[in-house]
C-alpha cells in the first residue's frame, strides 16, 4: 500500500463521533503528510493551523469525549451481567494509577469500592470534564482527606494522578475471607490480583504500593488460586502523546496504528477457550463486507474487526481484541453508535501481561520500564509540536492534588 494510502488515525471514529467534514480528522491527515515530505525530502517544516481550526477541532473533541462519557458506563454494566451473570449484585472498585511525591517518591495505586456512589455519579452529578475524571478527583481528594496526616507523616506532599480505570466483581466472588474484612473489601489483598500496582520510577518491581501501604507481588500460584472473575473498563484520559508519536513514525501506519481505545473494556476469562466463545457471545468474526449484530443487554453490538494476537507469533499478549460498534436502544429507537474496544484475555495470560513485574522477559516489566522513559528518544521538531498541539487539543493526562 502506498504511503498515500495510509489510514487516518481516527478512522475508526468517522460517522461514530467525529463528522464527515472534521477539522481535527483532516488536521490528522495533514500533519502525517507533511512528516512524511519531511522524511522523504529532508525539506519542509511541521503545517500551521489557524487559531479557529484549533478551537473547532478543540470543540470536536469534547464532544466526541462526551459521546462516550454517556455511553461507557450503561455498555460495562451490560457487559459485565453478560459475562458475570446477571443473577449477582456487582462491586464496582475504581482503580487510580499515580505517585506520591515527597521525601520519596512512591509510585502506585489508590483503591475505592464506588459501589454505593457510583449510580449518583452517572445520574445525577453536574461536572465539567467526564464523569470518569470527576469521580477519580473526587475520589482521590477523599483519600487525600481521610489519610493526610498518615500520608504526611510519609513525607508526602503531592499525588499525581494518571489514569483511572473501573473493575466489576460479582459480590459472592469477593465474599470470602481473602477479599473482605469487617470494614470492607481489603483492596490491598485484591488489587494486587487484578492490576498492575507498580508503576515503578526506576525499580525492577516486586513490591507495589496500594493506598500508600507496601504490597507484594503475588506468586503465579496464588494469582492463579485466588484472582476472581471481573470486567473493567476505562475512558482513555488522553490520547494527544500516542498520536503524536505514531504520526512520526517511520513505519507505515496500518489499521493496526489507529486509536481504537477511547473506551476499553477487559473481560478475563478463564482459559482459551472460553476467551473464544466469548468472541461468538458478541457476534463472532466478521465475513468479508458483513457483520452480525447481538444484543448484549440494552446494546445493539457489531464487530468491526478482529486482533488475535494467537495468531501472531511473537506476540506476548495473549487474547483477542475487538473493535465493535455499540448502540444503546431506547424509547426514542437506537441511540447514535459509539466504536470501542473490547479485550478479551485469558488469565494466565493477564498475569502475564500486566502482574508479573519481577521477569524482566515479561511484557508487564518492559511496558512498566518504558513508562519511566521521556520522549527525548523522539525530540524532532515535528514530534515536539504535534505532541504540543495535540495535548492541547485532547486534554493533559496528569493532574496533581495536594496533600
Amino acid at each position: 500500500m502506498s504511503k498515500h494510502y495510509e489510514p487516518n488515525l481516527m478512522q475508526p471514529y468517522r460517522e461514530r463521533g467525529l463528522d464527515r467534514d472534521s477539522v481535527f480528522y483532516n488536521m490528522l491527515r495533514v500533519m502525517r503528510v507533511a512528516y512524511q515530505r519531511f522524511r522523504t525530502t529532508g525539506t519542509g517544516n511541521p503545517p500551521q493551523f489557524s487559531q479557529q481550526d484549533i478551537r473547532k477541532a478543540e470543540l470536536e473533541w469534547a464532544r466526541l469525549k462526551k459521546s462516550y462519557d454517556s455511553t461507557i458506563y450503561p455498555f460495562a454494566t451490560d457487559l459485565s451481567s453478560c459475562f458475570l451473570g446477571s443473577t449477582s449484585r456487582k462491586r464496582i472498585v475504581l482503580v487510580v494509577d499515580g505517585v506520591f511525591y515527597g521525601d520519596t517518591n512512591v509510585p502506585g495505586v489508590i483503591g475505592y469500592d464506588i459501589t454505593d456512589d457510583i449510580h449518583e455519579f452517572f445520574h445525577t452529578a453536574q461536572q465539567r470534564g467526564t464523569i470518569d475524571d470527576y469521580i477519580t478527583g473526587r475520589k482521590v481528594a477523599e483519600f487525600v482527606e481521610q489519610e493526610r496526616s498518615s500520608l504526611a507523616n510519609k513525607g508526602f506532599r503531592f499525588f499525581e494522578i494518571r489514569a483511572s480505570k473501573f473493575f466489576f466483581f460479582n459480590e459472592e466472588d469477593l465474599g470470602s475471607d481473602v477479599f473482605m474484612t469487617r470494614d470492607g473489601i481489603n483492596l490491598e489483598t485484591l488489587l494486587p490480583l487484578v492490576t498492575d500496582v507498580y508503576v515503578p520510577l526506576n525499580l525492577k518491581g516486586g513490591l507495589g504500593h496500594v493506598n500508600a501501604n507496601p504490597v507484594e507481588q503475588p506468586s503465579l500460584e496464588n494469582y492463579l488460586r485466588n484472582i476472581p472473575r471481573f470486567v473493567s473498563y476505562r475512558l482513555k484520559a488522553s490520547t494527544g502523546g500516542k498520536l503524536a508519536k505514531t504520526l512520526v513514525q517511520d513505519e507505515q501506519i496500518t489499521l493496526e496504528d489507529s486509536i481504537k481505545d477511547i473506551a476499553a473494556h477487559r473481560v478475563i476469562a478463564m482459559d482459551r477457550d472460553e476467551v473464544h466463545r466469548a468472541v461468538e457471545v458478541m457476534g463472532g468474526i466478521p465475513t468479508i463486507g458483513r457483520s452480525r449484530i447481538v444484543a448484549i443487554g440494552r446494546h445493539q453490538v457489531k464487530v468491526l474487526a478482529v486482533d488475535d494476537h494467537y495468531k501472531k507469533p511473537e506476540s506476548q499478549y495473549k487474547g483477542i481484541n475487538l473493535l465493535v460498534e455499540t448502540a444503546e436502544t431506547s424509547r426514542k429507537g437506537l441511540k447514535a453508535p459509539t466504536a470501542r474496544e473490547i479485550q478479551l484475555i485469558e488469565k494466565s495470560k493477564h498475569f502475564n501481561h500486566e502482574i508479573d513485574a519481577e521477569n524482566d522477559k515479561n511484557p508487564a516489566f518492559r511496558r512498566r520500564y518504558e513508562r519511566k522513559k521521556t520522549s527525548s528518544q523522539q525530540t524532532n521538531q515535528f514530534y515536539e509540536r504535534y505532541r504540543k498541539l495535540l495535548e492541547r487539543i485532547c486534554g493533559s493526562e496528569y493532574m496533581l492534588v495536594p496533600i
